[in-house]
């Protein structure tokens, strides 16, 4: 029985190791498709911003005011930009107390089954 228990063990601890791996690698991947995206949405931001000041001069505007039309319309994006980051930042230290507040039927199921079964192994039995 111990050598069963034994080999349980560890091909428990092989396989949590495997899946640790997969767990790495996709955040791995999925830190470096941010960056990605986060340089492609930046750029894609300046050119707009350079957009529409040529625009803006092309228009009539005065180069200074262009300017400080462009300098307002970026203040307002990291500022918007700022605001969603610390809001969803707040939603993302909420989810742990969310996720211990509510569990699947079929995991609260199994867990009032696996309750029952230790206190029954480990509680006294009833004498007769």
């Amino acid at each position: 029985m111990e050598k069963l228990l034994a080999i349980v063990s560890i091909g428990q601890n092989i396989y949590g190791k495997w899946l640790f791996r997969r767990l790495l690698l996709g955040m791995i991947v999925v830190t470096g498709l941010t960056i990605v995206t986060a340089m492609i949405i930046g750029t894609t931001l300046i050119g707009g911003l350079y957009a529409t000041y040529l625009a803006l001069l092309h228009f009539g505007y005065d180069p200074h005011s262009a300017v400080l039309i462009v300098v307002v319309l970026s203040v307002a994006i990291a500022g918007t930009l700022i605001i969603l980051t610390l809001m969803f930042f707040s939603h993302l230290r909420s989810m742990p107390r969310k996720l211990m507040k509510t569990k699947s039927p079929a995991l609260s199921e199994a867990s009032e089954v696996v309750n029952a079964f230790l206190e029954g192994l480990i509680g006294s039995a009833p004498r007769t």
